[in-house]
């Protein structure tokens, strides 16, 4: 199981966040990415750390993003993904 969401039933359900989480389960399962909180299907993933410089042009045709960091490691990177799930 990756996701369970458990809600009291005095509390209301977001189905548009059900709908958010289960693309981005998709999305990160076959994709060497992550998606940050308030993603949306067709917006920037996090590129995983793992991800070598030399898997990039294979892995993201389209390019990645470096977001300089204060340690000036090159870690932060997003691109954006396939939308077909």
């Amino acid at each position: 199981m990756k996701l369970s969401m458990l809600y009291p039933a005095t509390t209301g359900r977001n189905f548009d966040e059900v709908l958010r989480a289960t693309d981005s389960l998709l999305v990160t399962e076959t994709r060497k990415v992550a998606t940050p909180a308030g993603w949306k299907k067709g917006t920037p993933c996090m590129v995983l750390p793992s991800v070598t410089d030399e898997e990039i042009p294979k892995l993201f045709p389209r390019g990645i993003k470096e977001i300089p960091v204060p340690s000036g490691k090159k870690y932060l990177r997003t691109s954006y993904h396939r939308t077909e799930l």
